[in-house]
């Protein structure tokens, strides 16, 4: 959970340089999936507004890599029952917006 480390995060810099060494830990090892749990109380309280901004800019930057995604837990345990590699993600049915 990632607000269980709250007390050395006093800043917006804090607050994204701890998000982003972790998901850096992940991506560059073996790029396993790097999960994000956590209680909305974490970003709530009004003067808490740091941490929201902290996590935006975290959240900004690694959206531009073009092979991270974000997906929902259900969404990642179906890609680990079917492996697709990173070039065909873009036709992997699970993780497509559903068609109306």
């Amino acid at each position: 959970m990632f607000d269980s480390c709250v007390t050395s995060l006093t800043d917006a810099d804090s607050v994204y340089n701890n998000f982003m060494f972790n998901f850096l830990t992940h991506y560059n090892d073996k790029k396993q999936p790097f999960s994000l749990f956590g209680h909305s109380s974490f970003f709530l309280h009004e003067s808490y507004v740091y941490r929201q901004v902290g996590f935006k800019k975290f959240l900004a930057e690694i959206s531009l890599l073009s092979d991270v995604y974000f997906v929902t837990v259900e969404q990642a345990i179906r890609w680990t029952q079917s492996p697709t590699p990173l070039n065909k993600l873009n036709t992997f049915a699970p993780w497509s917006c559903p068609k109306r």
